[in-house]
């Protein structure tokens, strides 16, 4: 009896999914009926787009190489097709072909989906993918079975409809440039309250240009120049450069690897001579845009000044379509130091009209990208006789080069001989973005931590991280997007700092550093070490700033060993107390194995400090400084808005104290919450980018505060974060500078 009843049941159960098979069926028939079409029509459109859009940096007019390589993509993708549903066909039978457009459709969207976020996880990528190729499927269809079936159901018109809408608001997201950023605003607003600006004439003297005339010359281009021209041999220095992709960049070229020419910009002062020198490459673009010439703007500028600018053309170590070179940056750097010798023989030249133009004792390089890498490599190969990576091949270059100018730049890509780059004596300024959507972090201050001084050899480093700053924008070919397709649609460029004031802020960092390491001029040299004083004549934005000089005695870096009761000279001993946390621990913004900074974290207390104790130290007329990091991600919280505080407090032999707040000299920034993606906005995720800030407080002002402390004989460093009673921060390079 039990037996039959379950038959029944099964029976029925059968029955019902044949009926509602049945009326699926029916439903199909009556409204999506010879439709695969549709298919047909959605997949080639989508690939040919898509592939089209690959090809935007051929060297054709971008519609004309958009047609083309669309029109290729069309005969391969249906070539692919057919041969996928061959194979298919003894598994799908006669739904082969209906499995093959759709299994190419989900792969189109999944690759365009995957190559553009990057913080999603892999499962509701998927999702999100299989979702969309339902809908794009459904919206092909509907298309053809409105206007070409000529069907008006009720069913139809409704998913034409609800697929459209979708359709648009997709393309609205993709094509738009995404969402605004609030905290910038909400922390200058903090500042506002907090800081006080010191009036100078830092506009009138250098967000302007400077009175002097430009003339402008290309060499190396125009084969009628006056100017010398000359080939140089990159093919020791490019590995694996061969096959296809050679054969493309030789036609397009109309030269190979061993003649590649010596060629770029100048701008200069009309009148007068012997000025100081300032090189600069570009870094990886499409190699069919002139990347050379993104940097008028800061040519003509530091012209103005009385600087000669050369934008060096380094194109053919580019990419090409999506064929790019790999571990050129060495190439780079020769490249660098070959024109360089070619436009110093301009200068050496009488029947040149360069002649004596330039002082070549005066020399500083900048660098944008790989190219910020390559001046660094180029500055260690200057020096050298040999190629680290062959021998047999010698150099003679022994340029001065005292200063580097690093835009945004990558980091050991290159290692010579597998080493990292590490440089004596020679001043450094990074300037970086914190929406930089190519380098996304600051990978600079890896190569920033392997600069060091002889002791009081007067040099400088610096960086400043720039809210609100991208990659491309310091080159004006480059422009807001950091990536091509199919990574385009999917970066957030609303939340960007206008391109002018971007350009604005390289400038002046440029113009004052090169003023100060080589015209000795350090009317402005505060703008590393206060920029606060400066707010009011630059760009409104918030900048992060370390800083360090050859004067600058260490009492704890950290890096010595693992013992965290013990500073970087004898006799210093380290304490903290009422911290939940205190420990060393690798840097977490740099890819350094031995740069160790310290951490620590304390809860409900307003106790919590840290102690440095040292033998009788004479710090007058000298600074205290330090780096910190605030890293407590819940500060951003703008209904809670609490920065960073502590009392500094440094006793003396006499046991006489003083202290003053951290706040009166610095605003230490929570991690900023940035947004680089738009599907962040949709997921409320963010990229924190964490940065070491450099305080910097005279001990004259702690002598100010009480009269009976001396500084020349400090015995007792205190941080007491008084101010906050829950956080988290991390310190390096505690000490003393001039």
């Amino acid at each position: 009896m039990i037996m039959k009843k379950i038959k029944d049941r099964i029976h029925k159960i059968k029955d019902k999914i044949h009926e509602i098979k049945d009326k699926w069926s029916s439903f199909k028939n009556d409204n999506y009926a010879n439709t695969d079409h549709g298919k047909v029509w959605l997949f080639n459109i989508l690939g040919c787009v898509i592939i089209g859009s690959l090809f935007e940096g051929s060297g054709l007019p971008k519609s004309v190489g958009f047609l083309l390589f669309s029109g290729l993509a069309y005969l391969g993708i249906n070539l692919l097709r057919i041969i996928i549903t061959l194979i298919l066909k003894p598994i799908f039978h006669q739904s082969a072909k209906t499995a093959v457009y759709t299994l190419m459709i989900f792969s189109i969207i999944l690759i365009t989906v995957v190559s553009g976020s990057y913080l999603v996880p892999i499962p509701i990528l998927l999702i999100v993918s299989i979702i969309v190729t339902a809908l794009e499927i459904l919206f092909a269809k509907s298309i053809w079975s409105f206007f070409l079936c000529k069907r008006r159901s009720l069913v139809v018109i409704l998913s034409l409809s609800l697929t459209l809408l979708l359709n648009v608001v997709m393309g609205l997201f993709s094509l738009g440039e995404g969402f605004k950023d609030d905290y910038i605003k909400e922390y200058l607003a903090y500042n506002n309250q907090s800081e006080n600006n010191i009036v100078s004439d830092f506009y009138q003297d250098t967000t302007r240009k400077g009175s002097l005339s430009v003339s402008e010359v290309e060499y190396g281009i125009n084969k009628d120049s006056d100017l010398e021209q000359r080939t140089t041999d990159l093919s020791p220095y490019i590995k694996n450069y061969q096959g296809i992709p050679s054969l493309i960049r030789g036609l397009y070229w109309g030269y190979d690897i061993d003649q590649v020419p010596l060629a770029g910009k100048i701008w200069y002062p009309s009148e007068g001579g012997n000025y100081p020198v300032l090189f600069i490459i570009h870094g990886n673009h499409i190699m069919t845009t002139k990347s050379y010439l993104g940097y008028d703007y800061l040519g003509e500028y530091l012209a103005s000044f009385g600087y000669v600018v050369i934008s060096v053309d380094e194109a053919f170590c580019n990419a090409y379509i999506d064929f790019g070179l790999s571990n050129e940056n060495d190439a780079r750097a020769i490249l660098l130091l070959e024109n360089m010798q070619l436009i110093e023989s301009y200068n050496k030249d009488q029947k040149n009209f360069l002649y004596q133009k330039m002082d070549f004792n005066n020399i500083a390089l900048a660098g944008h990208s790989r190219g910020g890498e390559s001046v660094a490599t180029a500055a260690l190969f200057n020096h050298y006789q040999y190629y680290p990576d062959n021998g047999n091949i010698s150099w003679k270059y022994n340029f001065n080069i005292k200063s580097l100018i690093a835009i945004a730049p990558t980091c050991d890509q290159y290692q010579p001989a597998q080493h990292t780059v590490h440089l004596d004596n020679i001043n450094y300024l990074l300037v970086h973005g914190t929406n930089d959507q190519d380098v996304t972090t600051l990978m600079g201050y890896s190569q920033y931590h392997k600069i060091s001084f002889q002791k009081d050899s007067n040099m400088f480093k610096s960086y400043v991280y720039i809210a609100g700053a991208n990659h491309g924008q310091f080159n004006t070919t480059w422009g807001r997007y950091d990536l091509p397709f199919p990574f385009k649609p999917f970066l957030n460029t609303r939340n960007l700092m206008d391109e002018n004031d971007q350009r604005t802020i390289l400038q002046a960092y440029s113009k004052v550093f090169l003023d100060v390491t080589l015209k000795n001029d350090e009317t402005y040299k505060s703008l590393f070490t206060n920029q606060k004083s400066y707010r009011d004549d630059m760009p409104s934005t918030l900048y992060l700033q370390n800083y360090q000089d050859s004067s600058f005695d260490l009492l704890s870096g950290f890096d010595e060993d693992s013992n965290i009761q013990y500073g970087a000279v004898e006799q210093i001993s380290l304490d903290a107390d009422f911290m939940t946390l205190w420990k060393e621990e690798k840097n977490p913004i740099a890819t350094i194995w031995n740069d160790y900074v310290l951490h620590l974290k304390w809860k409900d207390t307003k106790e919590a400090n840290y102690t440095i104790a040292l033998p009788e130290y004479n710090a007058a007329d000298r600074y205290l400084q330090f780096d910190m990091m605030d890293k407590n991600q819940e500060r951003n919280d703008s209904d809670s808005l609490n920065f960073l505080d502590a009392t500094i407090v440094l006793e003396d032999s006499k046991g006489n104290s003083s202290s003053v707040s951290m706040s009166d000299y610095i605003t230490i920034y929570p991690p900023l919450p940035v947004k680089l993606y738009k599907l962040q906005f949709l997921t409320d995720s963010y990229d924190y980018k964490l940065c070491f800030q450099t305080v910097r407080i005279a001990c004259s002002d702690f002598e100010a505060e009480n009269k009976e402390f001396d500084s020349s004989s400090i015995v007792n460093i205190r941080f007491l974060i008084d101010r906050n009673d829950t956080g988290e921060i991390m310190m390096d390079n505690i000490g003393f500078s001039k």
